[in-house]
């Protein structure tokens, strides 16, 4: 798996940019004496507001864990995520997605890794997963960005990642178009899991638009479970529209 070795090398990377060359700002080009990001746009990147765990909303009360509806009709998932899918957040991912620049994966993490220490969780997962991309998708790509990003969060949090527990077996068409129904019905049966015996999983994405990849996937594992109770959070780096959808 090339998984790794990228990771690996992205790592080396930033360590000897950081050491070596005189630094700007990876997304301004700014001057900067340490780091990769200057202030000014990581102030940009760190939006640790409160959200709604299962759907995202932004609440305004900081003691709420979960909006009124999602209050009346809570589910076993959980959601976490690093920010906006805005400037410059989506920038980064961008780059990393579709410009193959590995270097973003760590700077991600750690700044998901920041709004996750901020919601200050009761008990963090036994093992990380990965949202796998079809074998097809990933021969296209060269990589996995969501292998990426768990690789980095698991060096930070000291939590194992899991690659080859879930796979992706349906050859999915890109989701950008469809309408929530549609992607919907697109990813349904489209993981397959091995049996485990974890309580506690936390998947792994850049991206949650309407939930339909990480749901598809949250419900083939809770599927393999051993136990009945299986809590299952969904960490992706950036949320699009927090517009409540009930």
């Amino acid at each position: 798996m090339l998984t790794q070795p990228i990771f690996d090398a992205s790592t080396k990377l930033l360590q000897w940019l950081e050491a070596c060359l005189p630094l700007s700002c990876l997304l301004c080009q700014q001057g900067i004496t340490q780091g990769l990001v200057c202030s000014t746009c990581q102030q940009d990147l760190l939006q640790c507001q409160h959200y709604c765990l299962q759907c995202g909303y932004l609440l305004q009360d900081p003691h709420c864990q979960r909006c009124g509806p999602c209050s009346h009709d809570p589910k076993p998932v959980i959601l976490r995520h690093g920010g906006l899918l805005q400037p410059p957040l989506n920038q980064m991912i961008y780059r990393l997605k579709y410009d193959k620049q590995a270097l973003f994966a760590p700077i991600l993490a750690q700044l998901l890794y920041q709004q996750l220490r901020s919601q200050t969780p009761t008990s963090w997962p036994q093992v990380l997963i990965p949202t796998p991309l079809h074998p097809i998708k990933q021969w296209q790509r060269g990589f996995n960005q969501a292998s990426l990003l768990a690789l980095a969060l698991s060096k930070q949090l000291s939590i194992p990642v899991h690659h080859s527990l879930c796979k992706k077996v349906k050859h999915t068409p890109s989701q950008t178009q469809l309408s929530k129904p549609q992607r919907k019905q697109n990813m349904q049966h489209a993981f397959r899991c091995q049996r485990h015996d974890y309580q506690r999983l936390a998947i792994i994405d850049d991206i949650y638009t309407t939930g339909s990849t990480s749901l598809s996937l949250a419900k083939a594992i809770t599927a393999q479970a051993c136990y009945p109770d299986v809590t299952i959070e969904i960490w992706t780096i950036a949320r699009t529209d927090l517009q409540c959808s009930h």
